[in-house]
């Protein structure tokens, strides 16, 4: 709204969590219309998004056109995809001839393409 009231109430709460080989934190965050509706038009206002390190991105092989904050857009020919596989490795452990390899994949693709690469 344009005249300065109060549309959302925003109450967040953070949980950190841990383990031997795992860290986590959870963001829970409870948005409240006030007086009237709140609706989220078809826009990135209406979405949630996270920055992160270029090596927990998408692999890409085509032009991007990334927008910052401003809404200014910048195009950028081809993103480097160095060590951007779709594989996340939180452990690696190793007991004699045992490899136990821990962490997040795309799809199951990844993961076997993974491993064919892995000497």
């Amino acid at each position: 709204m344009n005249d300065g009231s109060k549309v959302l109430q925003q109450d967040e709460t953070l949980v950190f969590r841990a383990s031997k080989d795992l860290r986590i934190i959870d963001r829970i965050i409870t948005l409240t219309a006030q007086d009237k509706d709140a609706v989220f038009k078809d826009s990135k206002e209406g979405a949630i998004a996270i920055r992160l390190t270029r090596s927990l991105e998408e692999p890409s092989t085509k032009a991007e056109i990334f927008t910052d904050a401003s809404g200014k857009p910048t195009k950028v020919a081809k993103l480097d995809n160095t060590g951007v596989n779709g594989v996340y490795l939180s452990s690696l452990k190793q007991t004699e001839s045992l490899v136990l390899l821990t962490g997040l994949a795309q799809t199951n693709e990844r993961v076997s393409e993974f491993l064919r690469n892995t000497q």
